[in-house]
């Protein structure tokens, strides 16, 4: 008789235990989930290290090889410097100057390359109007030239700003010394323009409100994302960015006028010192996942809460009742739990896949591209035809293999809403001259026509140049493709209909059959043909242009006959 009256204290009982039980298991998977957020942090921060370090090794690399070049050896004209012109005159020592306009040429981050004299007088300057337009002659007091008649060797300097460009750069210093008795012939310098850091930061994906910052090797701000903060920055994290360039590597943190934030750093090793990035982001920015988890897990806890309840209930009433209601109840967690396993191992699997497409393949791809352009170029030596030729194909394929795998990856930001977009006014006018100077030369020279139809000249518009620019050279290349090897023609143009803008690329190939045409637009869609096979490609193309039209409030659509050309047309809101 006395049984019933045990089951409420049964029921309070199991419930408070499940309660404390689930609060522990949601305790430690939020406190694992903090864990690989921070990691990810710190590994992201070290990707771009890495990727700033491997843009300026590859720069000091530049300045380094060429100095070695037999043509440094001697100054012939030196005694023609003038301090009107701040150097020698314009077409003198024309072979000196030849190798510093290659060498912007292969690496477009130096803003001028120069040949200065033992005593610290400029000889050559490439451009020749940065040369006249020097504020002096004489740079020996500068520590890029210091540091090299100490160190004997490649000297990166502070950041300082140029006199003549007024903008933020280094110079990277390679003395050049007689090969018979040692002495002191010279130094060749690189200019490098910093504004490269600030286009890695606008590369790279930041979390809400997160703020990054490159300082050089005496703490001076290089590169942020928030100009306006600078000095707050460099006060307040102090000991993380002097930390960096130490040469560690942390996360931690800490808390700034009664905010809690949370601050990765990384450093970048450069020559014989380092620099460093930091980045910050308020602590409940940083760690949303945690809170979203945290939030979830309420819900479930109250859920079953409510269930265990409900439950008790039914036990009290049914003992029957009672045992399928467990067993439901045992299924649905084991079901939320399942599909919560699935989720974290999606979210962590497309993010590994992301991280090894960017680090592991796009990245190697910089040294070859910029090697095989020095070998071209024959800066390091002069090559025969056959290994021309050879440096040709792997020029060819490296450049098929960033585009296959940049396809890859905007594919990829679109169907994660990642791609990022920046409107600005686009002239027209600017747009087709740069096209028609990209494509006619090239294509007449293999036997096509490349014509552009401008009927309304002056005419601007609000998109994102780039994007835009993409989509044209998406469709470009499938019509050059698939027409003809001596009487293709390819049109390219526009027409104004009211507040819209309908541009279009015609050519006259294969056409396109009427049975494929929906299905075109479609991720790696290709039709099965024998000369579409021959022309390759990843079936990428297409589908891409057409999430960037429509992201950006348009359509595009195709239209063809399929026999004789193709027209594919897109609109855009003026």
């Amino acid at each position: 008789m006395n049984k019933p009256s045990l089951v409420p204290i049964v029921l309070i009982s199991s419930t408070l235990v499940i309660s404390v039980a689930l609060a522990l298991i949601i305790q430690q998977h939020v406190m694992e989930v903090t864990r690989e957020q921070g990691i990810e942090k710190q590994n992201q921060l070290k990707l771009l290290s890495d990727r700033i370090n491997l843009r300026l090794s590859n720069a000091i690399s530049a300045i380094n090889i060429t100095s070695r070049n037999p043509i440094m050896q001697s100054t012939p004209y030196s005694s023609f410097i003038s301090s009107d012109l701040k150097g020698i005159p314009s077409d003198m020592d024309m072979p000196k100057r030849i190798i510093a306009t290659n060498v912007m040429d292969v690496f477009k981050g130096f803003e001028y390359v120069f040949y200065a004299m033992p005593n610290g007088d400029l000889y050559i300057t490439e451009p020749y109007t940065i040369q006249v337009n020097n504020s002096q002659l004489n740079f020996a007091f500068r520590d890029w030239y210091k540091g090299s008649i100490k160190n004997h060797d490649v000297y990166v300097s502070e950041v300082y700003v140029s006199a003549t460009t007024k903008h933020n750069v280094i110079a990277i210093s390679s003395p050049i010394y007689q090969k018979e008795n040692g002495t002191l012939v010279g130094m060749w310098v690189g200019v490098l323009n910093l504004n490269i850091i600030s286009h890695q930061l606008d590369e790279t994906n930041l979390g809400g409100n997160e703020k990054i910052a490159i300082f050089d090797q005496h703490g001076t701000i290089i590169a942020s994302n928030d100009p306006s903060d600078f000095g707050k920055f460099q006060s307040a994290y102090a000991d993380e960015i002097n930390q960096a360039i130490a040469g560690k590597n942390s996360l931690s943190t800490k808390s700034v006028d009664g905010v809690s934030y949370v601050v990765a750093y990384s450093s970048i090793p450069l020559y014989d010192h380092n620099w460093a990035v930091v980045s910050v982001q308020p602590y409940d920015d940083a760690y949303k996942q945690a809170d979203v988890v945290v939030y979830t897990s309420k819900i479930i806890l109250t859920i079953i809460i409510i269930i265990s309840v409900i439950s008790g209930i039914m036990i009290y009433r049914s003992s029957h009742k009672d045992k399928v209601l467990r067993r439901n109840l045992e299924t649905l967690n084991q079901e939320l739990e399942d599909k919560s396993k699935k989720l974290q191992e999606k979210d962590k699997a497309k993010e590994e896949f992301s991280a090894m497409i960017t680090h592991e393949l796009k990245t190697p791809l910089v040294p070859i591209a910029v090697y095989c352009k020095m070998l071209k170029k024959q800066l390091l030596g002069s090559m025969n035809k056959e290994q021309m030729e050879a440096i040709e194909t792997i020029e060819k394929n490296t450049k098929r293999l960033e585009t296959l795998i940049s396809d890859i990856m905007d594919a990829r930001k679109l169907d994660l809403d990642k791609m990022k977009f920046y409107p600005e006014e686009v002239t027209l006018d600017e747009l087709f001259n740069n096209m028609n100077s990209d494509y006619a030369e090239s294509l007449q020279q293999n036997g096509k026509q490349f014509v552009t139809n401008v009927p309304t000249s002056g005419l601007v518009i609000e998109t994102d140049k780039s994007r835009l620019r993409q989509v044209f050279d998406n469709l470009i290349s499938n019509a050059i493709k698939f027409t003809g090897e001596k009487d293709g023609k390819i049109e390219v143009g526009f027409k104004k209909e009211d507040s819209k803008i309908i541009f279009y690329v015609k050519d006259n190939g294969m056409g396109i059959p009427k049975e494929h045409q929906k299905e075109l637009f479609k991720k790696f869609y290709q039709i099965d043909t024998t000369e579409r096979r021959k022309a390759g490609g990843t079936g990428l193309g297409l589908a891409i242009s057409k999430g960037i039209i429509e992201k950006m409030g348009g359509k595009i659509w195709v239209e063809s006959d399929g026999t004789s050309g193709s027209t594919f047309y897109f609109e855009l809101n003026t």
